[in-house]
């Protein structure tokens, strides 16, 4: 029993080892003290004395040892005053006494006695046990002990001695049971913390790749072919999952380790700009790590010459695709909390998404948020004076402020009032207003205003106080968040932190 409880993987093993051999050894010399007390010595019966001279030693010996910080030495003092105490009493009572049963109680705590670094000598401890059990048999089967003191009952001695035999046995296999449940356990860890460093140094060199492929694709366009289909040995195309202007997602499979990712090729003739943004998206992916950002895995270039990159699947779709649930409060609100969370993880690293819209959600299997689609997220602001790449040109007659590319920055209908003065004036308040305008439309089914508050701000026009949120089971604090987001100066609007916390809350 010395080293129970006593783990030899933590610090100061030897200190606690030391503290129970020697409260078991105090505890062994306390009950000699009271039986010696309790019957002069002249009273005691041979064996009784045995036991309180071989205890008596031992203990003063296991003492000793512990003090000189020979904490395995001492262990097995006490072991072996065990085994002889035990076999010694046991060849002096009547078989039916069944000391048979504390030998194989001895045997167990003899292998989990010491460390694990010497449990070749704790099996040996135990195979001494099982030798002496048997001997005792044998002994007594061809030298029954002598007659015992009156009062002496062989059964109720041996119901006990049994009792404990197997209590020892139950104890000592709840104990294994724990040990290898926590090895098991140990073992999971230290895996998740290896993987968890593999996934990020993995991600490191995947955001290092992207930006190295960006400034290589914008010193000239890329010829792709209409829809490359070769990703080397890597990957397995499954089936289509969507396309748009620039390039086609696919369900693809991992060819070493059989997951399912999402695979976006670009395809066609794509100029710089564009390839810049796609490169843009895999490095944003691949370095804010969070559970409701779109984890990007990989990137490279197709068999075609067009650039791809791969990111974790969401076998849910997108928002876009469940507006038969727009107006649901209860999922509308849990969406909106996961929403919110991925944007603080965007804006605590210096990342404006300035795309926020419901494709730009997916679901995963889960039915959790995640924000996708960075292609043109801005990291960082625009230093004053220097030129804004974003900034628009003058309207045309349709009333679209174009890019310098000829495309919007962001989608109309979600941008906010401010980005029709060009990106200078775009940061994370922009994010709020469009998660404003996607929160209301989850909540009521429809978006607060009529015509785009990017396209009234074009023609000078202020934006129209929305319509009150008046969307059943929703709560007043949430009502007024929303609205907040909605404010037409983005200094009025809550941030994506205290957002998220008002939610959260």
């Amino acid at each position: 029993m010395t080293h129970v409880g006593v783990d030899p993987a933590l610090p100061r093993r030897e200190t606690k080892h030391i503290v129970l051999t020697n409260g078991y050894a105090l505890f062994g010399l306390g009950v000699y003290s009271y039986a010696l007390l309790a019957s002069p010595w002249s009273g005691l019966r041979y064996d009784v004395r045995w036991a309180l001279a071989v205890g008596a030693v031992s203990t003063v010996v296991t003492i000793v040892l512990n003090g000189l910080r020979r904490d395995v030495a001492a262990s097995v003092v006490l072991q072996v005053a065990m085994i002889a105490t035990f076999f010694y009493i046991g060849i002096c009572e009547p078989l039916a006494s069944e000391h048979i049963g504390i030998m194989f109680s001895t045997a167990i705590v003899g292998f989990f006695l010491l460390p694990q670094h010497l449990r070749s000598v704790s099996v040996g401890f135990a195979l001494l046990s099982m030798i002496a059990a048997a001997a005792m048999r044998v002994i007594l089967e061809q030298h029954p002990s002598p007659p015992q003191l009156p009062g002496f009952d062989t059964y109720t001695i041996g119901v006990g001695n049994v009792i404990l035999g197997i209590a020892t046995l139950v104890f000592f296999s709840h104990r294994a049971a724990s040990e290898i449940e926590r090895a098991e356990n140990d073992l999971v860890e230290e895996r998740k913390k290896t993987e968890s460093v593999l996934k990020r140094e993995v991600a490191h060199q995947v955001a290092e790749r992207s930006r190295e492929l960006g400034s290589a694709l914008e010193r000239g366009s890329v010829a792709a072919s209409p829809s490359p289909t070769g990703f080397g040995s890597r990957y397995r195309v499954v089936r289509p999952l969507g396309e748009g202007g620039m390039g086609t997602v696919v369900e693809v499979e991992r060819l070493t380790d059989g997951v399912h990712l999402a695979l976006k090729v670009m395809t066609g003739s794509v100029s710089r700009d564009q390839s810049a943004r796609f490169a843009r998206e895999a490095e944003i992916g691949a370095r804010i790590h969070h559970d409701n950002l779109v984890a990007i895995v990989d990137i490279g270039v197709a068999e075609g010459g067009a650039p791809f990159l791969v990111m974790e699947l969401a076998p849910g779709g997108s928002l876009e695709g469940q507006r038969a649930r727009f107006g649901d409060v209860p999922w509308a609100l849990g969406i909106l909390r996961q929403m919110a969370a991925g944007l603080v993880a965007l804006h605590e690293a210096g990342v404006v998404h300035r795309d926020l819209k419901p494709a730009n959600v997916l679901l995963d299997e889960k039915g959790n948020a995640k924000l996708s689609d960075f292609g043109i997220a801005r990291m960082g602001m625009i230093p004053m004076g220097a030129v804004d790449p974003d900034a628009p040109t003058a309207a045309p007659a349709g009333g679209s402020a174009l890019t310098g590319t000829g495309a919007w920055i962001g989608t109309p209908l979600y941008m906010a009032p401010e980005a029709a003065r060009g990106g200078r004036e775009v940061g994370p308040a922009v994010d709020v207003f469009a998660f404003g305008l996607v929160a209301y439309e989850l909540l009521t089914g429809k978006l607060p205003f009529a015509t785009p508050p990017v396209l009234l701000a074009l023609v000078g026009q202020s934006i129209p106080a929305p319509p009150p949120l008046d969307a059943a089971g929703v709560d007043a604090t949430t009502r007024d968040l929303v609205l907040a987001c909605l404010a037409e100066s983005p200094a009025s609007r809550p941030s994506s932190r205290s957002l998220a916390g008002a939610l959260e809350a």
